[in-house]
């Protein structure tokens, strides 16, 4: 399914590149998709079963000094490849990447708190040090305020809604159990319904594919720093999927229990690994070199193809 969406995006930017069709998507369809696959994956956790592990510390740490490392390494070298890569790092884990990650049998309640706590932690540390990566002066409140008004929507509303409807749900459930003596049953969303978040997030990749297409061919710096994007961004992805899954199984949430090992193992490679690119996209489009946005880009290629084929393995039956 995620390959077939990448490549529909790619067919549909090179058509757009080639007869110069002229179509966008609005900004607020995007959002919406964002928002309903979170809607319906929040409305499956119990909002107090969310707490931070020492995994999430652990990855949060390694985003901050990888990046700045990155940055610090490169811009010597080129200023807009250093900004790429590092925003390749520094973006917060995908507000997909519970979705993907319950299919590989990861923890969706694990990867949401981590979710919640790097997008609030990039929204604080991303004023902090891209005035030390721009010569744009950036206020901190001003640009604390314009991230989180982003992220806010599409990140806070849903998982509030969602909790919202589990406490009306358990209000009238508790009622008419009372009244029919019988027990509370748990809530429970229907199975087409939990699979939707799935099937919206193919459809964006779709749309995030043929972007980065456009992008491409407008592209008019150096094919040796655009070769070095690509290349760099395919070399930030496995590290981080790689460096997160090893700190995930060796800082399980329950040492003592080897399916909370895997699980864990696998939430924190997603965590680590997939990363909320559209909001990087706007961060380098934003406060960053323009060009820059093409390092963010890639990122969005190589990571659905890496999650393409560990489903494919999990699809028969072998570990990632």
């Amino acid at each position: 399914m995620l390959f077939i969406a990448m490549l529909t995006g790619f067919l549909v930017g090179g058509l757009e590149v080639v007869f110069h069709w002229q179509w966008f998507t609005p900004s607020w369809f995007l959002s919406l998709m964002i928002f309903l696959m979170l809607f319906f994956t929040f409305c499956e956790i119990d909002p107090k079963s969310l707490r931070p592990d020492k995994w999430h510390w652990m990855l949060l740490v390694f985003q901050i000094v990888v990046s700045l490392f990155i940055f610090y390494s490169l811009r010597s070298f080129d200023l807009t490849l250093a900004q790429g890569l590092m925003l390749c790092v520094l973006m917060p884990s995908a507000i997909a990447a519970p979705i993907i990650a319950a299919k590989l049998g990861g923890s969706v309640r694990t990867l949401t708190a981590f979710t919640l706590l790097s997008s609030a932690s990039t929204a604080v540390l991303v004023p902090l040090i891209f005035p030390l990566m721009t010569d744009v002066d950036t206020p901190f409140l001003e640009t604390f305020l314009v991230i989180l008004r982003h992220i806010s929507p599409v990140l806070l509303l849903p998982f509030f809604l969602a909790w919202l409807l589990r406490i009306v749900y358990n209000q009238l459930e508790q009622r008419a159990a009372l009244k029919d003596m019988r027990d509370i049953r748990p809530f429970r969303m229907p199975e087409f319904i939990a699979q939707m978040p799935f099937y919206l997030w193919a459809g964006t990749l779709t749309i995030l594919m043929a972007k980065m297409m456009r992008d491409i061919a407008n592209y008019d710096g150096s094919l040796l720093v655009l070769a070095l994007m690509f290349g760099g961004s395919l070399l930030t992805c496995m590290l981080q999927f790689f460096v997160g899954k090893q700190i995930g199984e060796h800082y399980p949430s329950a040492p003592a229990d080897e399916q909370a090992v895997r699980e864990t193992r696998v939430s924190a490679g997603q965590g680590l690994g997939q990363k909320n690119t559209t909001l990087g996209i706007w961060m380098a489009a934003t406060y960053l070199q323009p060009l820059s946005v093409l390092a963010p880009a890639a990122y969005i290629f190589w990571q659905n193809l890496f999650n393409a084929w560990q489903l494919w393995r999990v699809s028969r039956g072998k570990k990632v």
